[in-house]
Order: C-alpha cells, then structure tokens, then sequence
C-alpha cells in the first residue's frame, strides 16, 4: 500500500473514504426502500399454555386438577392484551404479508359429548379487529387447522376445546392492480406425531403449511407459512419434524418463482439445544436463513421469552432460533425482531424482514 505523505493528500484520502460510505449507505437505504423490496413477518401467536399440566396427569384425579389449572392458565395468559400489542409491532413494521402460527381459537362448552362452539377467545378475529382499530388494513389469505381437540374440566362445569390453526394475512390497501394473490393451498404434512394421554388416549396433532402465489407491486413470488412439529425427549418428534421439513422442501421443489418461507420450525438454526436438520435441509435445499444473512455475528435466539404451566414465573433468556424466514432467489436487504420488550405478545420473538425477490 502506498503511504501517504503529506496532510493534503491525506485529507483527499479522508474525503474520498467520507463519499465512498455516503454512497454504500445511501445505496443500501435506497434497496432497502425499493419499491419492488418485500417486507414479510412470521409470528407465533402463543395459545396461552402449552398443555403440560394434562398431559403430564397420570390418572383421572389428576387430569381433573390439570383441566382447571390450564383453563386457568389460559385466561390469565392475557390473550387480548397480548393481540393489542401484536397490533402494535405491526403498526410499526408494517408488514406486506404476515405468517402467523398458534393463532389459537378457544372454546367452551356443555359436559357432554356435543362439540364445544362458545367462542372463548378467537386470536385470529382479536388481531383482525385490533388492526382494524388502528386503520391498518389486512385481509385473511388463508387459515388453516390443525389439532381440533376437547375435552372436560369437570371443576369448571364445562367442556374445553382448542383448535390451533395456521394463518396468512396480506396487505389490502394497496393500490388497484398491485395485489394478485393466486393458488392459495392448505396441506397437512403425511407425517404426524400423534399425542397420548392416559386419560385421553390418542390425539391426532397435524402439522401443516399455507402456500399462496403472490404478485405485490409488480414483483411475484410464492409466500408460504408453516409450523412444525416439536422436538420432545421423544426422539421420533425429531424424525417427524425434519419429515416434515422434507415434504415442505419436495413441495416447493418445482417452483419456478422466488420463495419465500416464514414460520415457526421448533428446529433451532443454531447449534444448541433443538437443532436438527430441519434448518440443514432447507439450507442445502438451496434457501438463505435470512437473519443469519442479514445478522452474521448476532444470536437472535426467538424463544422463549418466558415459560408456562408448572414452570411459569421461572426466569428464562430467549435461548433458541426457531422463528424462522428463508428465502429462495431472494436478496436479503436486512431483518428485525420484534416483541423484545414486555408487556409481551408472545412467548415467542418476531421476525419480520425485508426481501428483493429475484425477476
């Protein structure tokens, strides 16, 4: 390298560096605003339980005791309150499309057989009205169920139903002839872990994803959102989520367009605890882990931001990265989480990223 020698060139040298970093900058906040740059996010809704206590009863006495604590549980998870504040990370990311797991729809009924239809609370109508609420204007793409489940809480007199659901909103202000959503498709994976209870027995637990052929300001591309199963001490769980991670990836095999993945995959894309080859598979598969992308030196561990049934209250540190978005000839311009901060929307972080879907 040639030295430099007196304090003029020396201050040519300063000001060509200063112009060279105005015009990197100024480039990267000009692809960052292109307006041909889409702007996604994956959020897990949380259902407000995880549903340890019942499936942690050995007997009947206990499942009774486990019945009340997660009804309890569930409406002191503040589940309206936490959609408010959903409400407002969107406000401020403002998110072309939004993929939402656990958006969880509770109900109650008789203690009888007859299926339980007394809406408790409906996560997916709370955040469409808090957004509603706040002038944003989103559309339902697609919901999509999963576990469709009930069963009796004798303390409480009636019966409880969960049914966790998949879920795609898009934008709908823009203006006319800049949004085309196409082919939109619910499948549930072949491959499924199967939960049992002594009390309950077996309970099917179908895992699935939302897929949609997207044209937003003239750039197209295939949006999709799935959860996947969750790594248990059960090591079939492992087998059956990285299944499923294969299926989504066979799925999407023959797609010509840019595609872009945001969900919840429970497979941590960190080495820790949870990894699997989910996250390997879809990497040699050809798709970019946009936070590790955008974020090379930063951990960006999404879960948990605390802990629930018999271990709520106890202190914890987000320690895993399984709220993920990937991307298939996709440029990524940068990522963000939201959510970091209480009063919580959820156990889990938000991710939300802008993309340069490759024409």
């Amino acid at each position: 390298m040639k030295r430099i020698t007196c304090a003029a060139e020396y201050s040519r040298v300063r000001l060509l560096i200063a112009i060279m970093l105005t015009l990197v900058l100024s480039g990267s906040a000009l692809a960052a605003n292109d307006k041909t740059a889409i702007k996604v996010m994956t959020r897990n809704m949380d259902s407000g339980t995880d549903l340890l206590f019942i499936f942690a009863a050995p007997d009947f006495p206990s499942f009774v005791s486990a019945m009340a604590a997660t009804y309890a549980e569930i409406n002191a998870s503040h589940i309206p309150q936490r959609t408010s504040r959903l409400a407002d990370e969107i406000v401020s990311t403002n998110p072309d499309l939004i993929g939402l797991q656990e958006v969880t729809l509770w109900r109650t009924g008789p203690l009888d057989n007859s299926p339980a239809t007394v809406v408790l609370y409906d996560q997916l109508q709370l955040l469409l009205a808090e957004l509603a609420e706040r002038n944003l204007h989103y559309s339902l793409v697609a919901v999509q169920s999963l576990v469709d489940a009930q069963a009796p809480d004798i303390a409480d007199g009636i019966s409880l139903r969960i049914t966790d659901r998949n879920a795609v909103l898009v934008r709908s202000d823009l203006p006319p002839g800049q949004l085309e959503i196409l082919n939109v498709q619910a499948q549930h994976y072949a491959a499924a872990f199967n939960i049992t209870n002594p009390v309950l027995g077996t309970i099917a637990n179908p895992r699935g994803f939302i897929s949609a052929d997207v044209k937003i300001r003239g750039t197209r591309f295939k949006f999709v959102t799935t959860h996947l199963e969750s790594v248990s001490p059960d090591p079939t769980t492992t087998t059956i989520q990285v299944a499923q991670a294969n299926e989504l990836i066979a799925a999407l095999g023959s797609t010509i367009e840019p595609v872009i993945i945001a969900g919840d995959f429970n497979a941590n894309a960190d080495l820790g605890p949870d990894h699997t080859a989910t996250t390997v598979d879809l990497l040699a598969a050809g798709f970019l882990d946009v936070w590790r992308t955008a974020h090379p030196s930063e951990v960006g561990s999404t879960w948990p931001l605390f802990l629930e049934d018999q271990f709520a209250g106890t202190p914890v540190t987000p320690f895993e990265r399984i709220d993920l978005i990937f991307g298939r000839a996709t440029q990524v311009l940068d990522s963000q989480q939201t959510g970091l901060t209480p009063v919580y929307a959820s156990d889990h972080v938000g991710v939300v990223a802008n993309l340069l879907p490759e024409k």
